[in-house]
């Protein structure tokens, strides 16, 4: 091997390297002291170059600080870190040979464990981590501590679990915990938890104007947690009456979801001064720009106090901008002027059952006479007569009231009584003054004192009339939707003053809901009162303005919905239980139709209101007040 592969560090003439054999001439000629002295300098300069070397290495650094005993240097660590590359700041991140996170956290206070957690820009739950070990109390941490690194995180989808959830419910006050979920990007049902997680109650630490921010940035499909279950009595115990209706306008989710929220809410403060104002609900509804047209008129219609003078001029102004439904001219029944002319027979027929005895004073003076109808024989009488003379048999009832007081109601009574079964009720309904009479006759029998059977009778008369109708449509239908029977609900904007003074009181109540089916009117008034036809009780309701909703719903729900209301004549009492119009008609659809489509509502101008967010209607009409016509 040449001399000079193997070289012992030393100072020549030259300033050049010695090699061995000539160390160990110099060591045999100058002595082993001298050629220290002479070898010394450059040993130690080798040894400088290799520290040098050493230290250029900035995590090594690192740790050597990181090691001290008693007094690490925060700010030199904190620049070696910025010396990293980014395979370093991984190993740092992931401290597999050496404890950094440990160290740095012993070592650094919060805001210099933020700076170094940004300077090696961690995912974001590896940072929180770091941050949280830098501090003996989590709770020590301020959201404005940390904020910017979650808006600046790419990754935050990994803080949704309950472990962070947990992390940020201490870190956070109620109001923080808001932002946090909102910069973290957490679905809603997620924020909702979160936010659950901080406050104690949610009814008493929150105000929608707090969550606000969490609907208005959220999609549709993440707001259908509302409609129904844990979030939808969630947001009704943020709400109240006023702001559910905020709610309505932020919300993303269908109209009538949305509507249907407004008036669950509202429904639980009804009875107790509270409940949904019908006007705060128009305007709202009418701010979305969701409806126009005769919907837009009717949403505001609904919302109009008749007695209050601007309010009456409003709804003087639509009413009569509208073609009026109601019939032209005079009101004449379907026996049209025949039941009249039957008066003198209608007299003679009763005098047939009548039994006379004079009566005498006490001189034996003639004192008058006592007239006793036979009823049973005349209902009997009557019965017989119906098929092919209904219009005498109406007059006979109509007149019979001048002999005898209430006798008109027993007589239908008996009369309904003669029948086993409505098939036998059939034949007279066949004939528009047949289904009339039956109408009149169950009409009547409201004015007495019902027993069960009285309402069976009744319901069994509807019946009959409900099937013969039914029979005619499909018989002259074309098709499917020609042959079912139309469904209108009538929604009238006042009722008496007095009676709207107290509505008003009890839950922002005013006016009155009733349904019509076919040639049929149904309205929840002491009870269930049937007995009149549509025209007949619109012609009774010819003082009062009033809308009319038809509804597109098919021939078996329409046919499902009259059976039910036929089922409830004679039936419930109005308050008791608080049984009311309004209420009654909307169970009744919801029962038919089906929840989906319809939701119990008190309030005849709220239940105007939804449905025409229902769409469930098919058209609308308008019946303009004007004063009531005789027959």
């Amino acid at each position: 091997m040449p001399e000079s592969s193997a070289f012992a560090p030393g100072v020549g003439r030259e300033g050049g390297s010695l090699s061995t054999r000539a160390v160990l001439r110099l060591q045999r000629t100058i002595g082993n002291r001298a050629v220290m002295r002479m070898i010394q300098p450059r040993l130690m300069g080798a040894s400088m170059v290799q520290r040098e070397e050493a230290e250029s290495d900035p995590l090594a650094e690192i740790r050597d600080e990181l090691d001290s005993t008693f007094n690490v240097d925060e700010g030199r660590v904190l620049s070696l870190l910025g010396q990293l590359n980014a395979a370093q700041k991984q190993e740092v991140a992931q401290g597999r040979m050496f404890d950094y996170k440990g160290k740095m956290a012993s070592a650094f206070s919060l805001s210099e464990m933020l700076r170094a957690v940004s300077i090696l820009n961690m995912r974001l739950d590896t940072a929180l981590e770091w941050v949280d070990a830098s501090v003996v109390f989590t709770r020590s941490i301020d959201y404005s501590d940390i904020r910017s690194l979650v808006q600046n995180a790419s990754d935050k989808g990994n803080l949704d679990s309950d472990h962070w959830r947990d992390f940020f419910v201490r870190v956070c006050t109620n109001a923080d915990i808001i932002q946090a979920v909102r910069d973290i990007g957490l679905p809603l049902h997620r924020q909702l938890e979160w936010l659950m997680a901080e406050v104690t109650s949610a009814r008493m630490s929150l105000k929608y104007s707090d969550i606000k921010p969490l609907i208005t940035d959220s999609s549709a499909d993440d707001q259908m947690i509302f409609t129904q279950g844990r979030w939808r009595d969630w947001l009704f115990s943020v709400c109240d009456n006023d702001t559910i209706l905020d709610a309505l306008k932020d919300l993303k989710i269908p109209i009538r979801e949305r509507v249907r929220l407004v008036l669950e809410e509202g429904n639980a403060d009804i009875l107790l001064g509270g409940g949904i104002d019908p006007a705060k609900l128009a305007e709202a509804m009418l701010s979305t720009e969701l409806f126009a047209g005769d919907a837009r008129d009717v949403i505001e219609l609904a919302g109009l106090n008749h007695w209050d003078p601007e309010d009456a001029k409003r709804i003087r102004e639509i009413m009569d901008s509208k073609q009026s439904s109601r019939p032209e001219g005079e009101f004449v029944d379907v026996h049209g002027q025949t039941a009249l002319q039957f008066t003198s027979d209608a007299e003679q027929v009763i005098d047939q059952f009548t039994d006379k005895r004079q009566n005498f004073d006490e001189n034996g003076q003639e004192a008058g006479e006592t007239r006793t109808i036979r009823q049973e024989d005349l209902a009997a009488h009557l019965f017989r007569e119906a098929v092919g003379n209904p219009s005498l048999v109406r007059r006979v009832l109509e007149t019979v009231g001048q002999y005898e007081s209430n006798i008109d109601d027993n007589l239908s009574r008996l009369m309904l009584a003669q029948a086993a079964t409505e098939a036998d009720l059939e034949p007279i309904a066949r004939s528009a003054e047949g289904r009339d009479l039956l109408l009149k006759m169950v009409n009547m029998m409201y004015r007495g004192t019902m027993s069960s059977d009285d309402r069976l009778q009744m319901q069994r008369a509807m019946r009959a009339v409900s099937a013969v109708e039914t029979q005619d449509r499909e018989a002259n239908a074309e098709n499917e939707e020609e042959a079912a029977a139309e469904v209108e609900v009538f929604t009238f904007l006042h009722g008496g003053k007095g009676l709207d003074t107290v509505g008003k009181a009890v839950g922002n109540f005013r006016g009155h809901t009733a349904i019509a089916i076919g040639g049929v009117a149904y309205s929840f008034e002491m009870g269930w009162r049937c007995g009149m036809t549509r025209d007949e009780y619109i012609h009774e309701k010819s003082a009062i303005d009033f809308v009319g909703h038809v509804l597109a719903v098919s021939a078996s729900d329409a046919t499902k919905l009259q059976a039910n209301l036929n089922a409830s004549c004679g039936t419930g009492a109005y308050i008791v239980q608080g049984e009311i119009c309004t209420g009654k008609a909307s169970i009744a659809l919801e029962e038919a139709l089906g929840s989906t489509l319809f939701s119990e509502v008190e309030n005849p101008g709220l239940f105007a209101q939804y449905l025409e967010s229902a769409g469930v209607v098919k058209s609308r009409r308008f019946y303009p007040a004007r004063p009531t016509q005789g027959h």
